[in-house]
């Protein structure tokens, strides 16, 4: 179902991120300015603003006929099962975490995103990352 609410709240996430994006000086670390931390790794103190990604955890819509759902990248699997419960819907799988986003869930499923991904040993990962959101940017 389409949800002009969630719509508006979708392009104004996109709107923040881009901003942010954009207040990062040129040649410091791209990373996500997010409240909750990877239990597995320690993260470094930064200098520089990370990426508002605040406004990106919702479900933007469900469709019950085609039993999809339309997410922001970082919605967690409570909002996507809270989103899609109404409907009869559910993920196969629910993470026992239930802030886990589904990115982060997929993490492991892909050669190129590894399991524990070192990041800093992985250059062509994060370069490909790089151009991606730089393309957001423009």
């Amino acid at each position: 179902m389409e949800d002009v609410a969630a719509q508006s709240a979708h392009a104004e996430g996109v709107r923040r991120l881009l901003n942010s994006y954009r207040a990062i000086p040129a040649g410091a670390s791209v990373r996500l300015a997010k409240p909750t931390s990877n239990l597995f790794r320690a993260r470094a103190k930064r200098a520089a603003p990370g990426l508002d990604v605040s406004g990106l955890a919702n479900v933007v819509s469900v469709d019950p006929h085609g039993q999809t759902a339309d997410v922001a990248g970082m919605c967690t699997y409570e909002n996507l099962v809270a989103a899609t419960l109404p409907f009869g819907l559910s993920p196969l799988v629910v993470p026992q975490l239930k802030t886990i986003t589904l990115g982060g869930a997929a993490v492991g499923k892909s050669p190129i995103m590894p399991a524990s991904p070192d990041l800093d040993a992985k250059p062509e990962v994060v370069d490909g990352l790089v151009k991606i959101i730089r393309k957001f940017g423009s």
